[in-house]
């Protein structure tokens, strides 16, 4: 089956002066979860916008051409929730964490990838697949508390 190339990027999420609360940006393929974390986190006083990464449908994400994104640059944390057998979200991933050493990344991911590709996770902060939202809350909690 032929792929199509995406022509546009990805529009990517902006922050404004009137989010309360820190600023977290969800990178998920999956829209549902990422529907649900939103509603988890803004009922725990997060600010929350939102990103289907370099699997979105419309459009090509900036990083995976060595791009810069505007919604992690305003992130006071950035959850990547993406599937790791993708070429591109290990591409994403790295690029976040070398354009944004101090913004801290948790990363949900199967237990046996990591054991497996230790070094693609450095820095990161790991939750386990499947997240739950405690365990999410928790892993925020932890990396804003540095």
């Amino acid at each position: 089956m032929p792929r199509f190339r995406k022509s546009r990027t990805i529009t990517p999420p902006s922050w404004s002066a009137s989010d309360t609360g820190p600023r977290v940006l969800i990178e998920s393929c999956d829209f549902v979860k990422r529907d649900v974390l939103t509603q988890v986190l803004h009922r725990n006083g997060y600010s929350v916008r939102t990103c289907g990464g370099p699997e979105a449908m419309d459009a090509k994400c900036a990083l995976v051409d060595r791009g810069e994104c505007e919604g992690a640059d305003g992130a006071d944390v950035i959850v990547h929730s993406m599937r790791h057998s993708d070429e591109r979200n290990r591409e994403v991933l790295h690029e976040l964490r070398a354009q944004h050493p101090d913004t801290p990344i948790v990363v949900e991911v199967p237990r046996p990838v990591v054991d497996q590709y230790p070094d693609d996770f450095e820095r990161c902060r790991v939750v386990p697949q499947p997240m739950t939202s405690n365990a999410l809350l928790e892993a925020l909690d932890e990396v804003l508390a540095g």
